[in-house]
């Protein structure tokens, strides 16, 4: 360690830094049980971790081995961080089946089918933000500045042309605590704008249900058959919703068996006993007790009649600082 750090306080060319980094990694893991064949494990991992940095060791020397300025320790570590958190600029394999990257410049080639995922409005295209010490960034732009959004765009509109046959886009449609509308990004909603004047009446667009159990899913197979009667059913709607999952299916078929019996779910079997506190046919409310009723009704019956408590502990921080330990 101490001949480590008397290496490190030495100033060198990049390409003599990349030797060095390259030694150093030799002397700390000697190659034994750390090969292409070490299996799982441990080894592996450790395998794979050392194959990683002399790859970002090497990106450092292509990048930087053209100059032979004498650099620091502290340059070269900002450097390798950097390249380390930087998005994978390995080229893209195609699969048999399916091929997943990012949606970056150069990384969409031509396919059946594409499926772009997440266009959620304020995700895409990306706003990034600067410091407000960077007046570079606070300056007017300048022809050949680079736009983030722009290229988000470009991205978009290559991804769009390479599909073939259908070009699938997913996004959040609605809230998950008050279930409101919820747009899409600018890009998908001038998508649908253009498609709706380029083919009026066309329906290019899919609502999913909220629960992965929902016997829209499976409507069109067996798991829900009764679905009509219980007026789940969207057949006829230009829906075409499916799903895999077999336990979904039996939920989904328990739920419409229950409504296709009485018309209303079936939650409980017998009628659940009267609180202690009734009086004959007559019970005395406290206002408070109205209002907490009314104002969740699920929430109450959980919490009165079943003795169900879904809060969360309170997480928050206490006003003052303590002075013992707990």
């Amino acid at each position: 360690m101490f001949a480590l750090r008397d290496r490190l306080e030495e100033e060198r060319p990049p390409r003599e830094w990349a030797r060095v980094l390259d030694e150093e990694l030799g002397r700390f893991f000697d190659g034994s049980g750390i090969g292409p064949g070490a299996g799982t494990g441990v080894a592996a991992a450790v395998a794979e971790e050392v194959s990683e940095v002399r790859g970002l060791v090497r990106a450092f020397e292509r990048e930087a081995g053209g100059t032979d300025v004498p650099i620091g320790s502290d340059v070269v570590h900002d450097v390798l961080l950097e390249l380390a958190e930087a998005p994978s600029r390995e080229a893209v394999r195609l699969a048999d089946a399916v091929t997943v990257t990012s949606l970056t410049p150069g990384q969409v080639f031509p396919a059946e089918v594409v499926c772009v995922i997440g266009l959620n409005d304020g995700a895409f295209p990306r706003s990034p933000s600067f410091p407000s010490f960077d007046l570079v960034a606070a300056g007017p732009a300048r022809r050949g500045d680079r736009d983030v959004r722009h290229e988000d765009r470009f991205v978009f509109l290559e991804a769009l042309l390479a599909a073939r046959r259908a070009f699938l886009v997913s996004y959040t449609g609605r809230g998950q605590r008050d279930d409101a509308p919820i747009p899409p990004a600018a890009v998908v909603d001038e998508l649908k704008d253009y498609l709706g004047q380029r083919f009026p009446g066309g329906s290019f667009e899919t609502r999913h249900p909220l629960q992965p159990f929902s016997p829209r899913y499976f409507a069109c197979s067996g798991a829900a058959e009764a679905a009509g009667s219980a007026g789940e059913s969207r057949a006829g709607s230009g829906e075409e919703l499916f799903s895999y999952s077999e336990a979904m299916c039996e939920a989904a078929r328990s739920l419409v068996s229950d409504e296709a019996r009485s018309g209303t779910p079936a939650r409980f079997e017998a009628a659940l006993p009267e609180p202690p506190e009734s009086e004959g046919s007559e019970r005395r409310v406290a206002l408070g007790e109205l209002v907490a009723f009314f104002a969740n009704p699920v929430r109450w019956f959980l919490r009165e009649r079943l003795g169900v408590r879904l809060e969360l502990d309170d997480a928050s921080l206490e006003d003052e600082e303590p002075f013992e330990l707990d």
